[in-house]
C-alpha cells in the first residue's frame, strides 16, 4: 500500500470512529440518568479524534 492509499484509509477510520463517537454520545445525553464523567469522557475522545483527523487531512 502506499503512502497515499494509507493516509486515506486512516482518515476513513477516523471518521468512522467520529461518527460512532458522537452517536454514543447521543445515547448517553439521551439516558434517563446519564453519566456525566462518561459524557466528559466521550467529549473528550471526540475533540482528540477529531484533532487526529484534521492532522491526518493535512497530510492529503
Amino acid at each position: 500500500m502506499n503512502d497515499l492509499s494509507h493516509i486515506e484509509a486512516k482518515a476513513m477510520a477516523q471518521s468512522e470512529n467520529i461518527a460512532g463517537i458522537k452517536k454514543s454520545i447521543q445515547r448517553e445525553l439521551n439516558k434517563e440518568n446519564s453519566n456525566p464523567q462518561k459524557l466528559e469522557n466521550l467529549k473528550k475522545t471526540l475533540r482528540l479524534t477529531e484533532n487526529a483527523f484534521a492532522r491526518t487531512q493535512l497530510m492529503v
